[in-house]
C-alpha cells in the first residue's frame, strides 16, 4: 500500500528531472515550451493524483519542486529578455 501511494508521486520525478537537466542549453522559445508542459503537468497533478493525508508531505513537496523548476525557468527567460 505504501509503495503503491508513493508511486503516484514519485513517478513524476522523473520527467521533472529530465527538464531540469536541459534548461542550460534552450533557448527563449524552447524554454517557453518546457515552462507550458510544467505548467500543464503541475495542473494535470493537481486535478487527477488523489492521495490520503498521511502522504500529504511528498504531494505537497512534489508540487514545490514543480513551482522550483517553473521559477528557474522564469528567472531565464527574464535573463534572456535583458540580453
Amino acid at each position: 500500500y505504501r509503495w503503491t501511494m508513493r508511486s503516484k508521486i514519485y513517478k513524476w520525478y522523473k520527467t521533472i528531472n529530465e527538464i531540469d537537466k536541459k534548461l542550460k542549453g534552450l533557448n527563449n522559445s524552447e524554454l517557453k515550451i518546457e515552462l507550458e508542459n510544467l505548467e500543464t503537468l503541475q495542473t494535470s497533478i493537481q486535478e487527477h493524483t488523489n492521495v490520503p493525508m498521511s502522504f500529504m508531505g511528498e504531494y505537497y513537496n512534489l508540487l514545490m519542486h514543480i513551482e522550483l523548476i517553473i521559477n528557474k525557468i522564469n528567472n531565464k527567460l527574464v535573463h534572456l529578455r535583458k540580453d
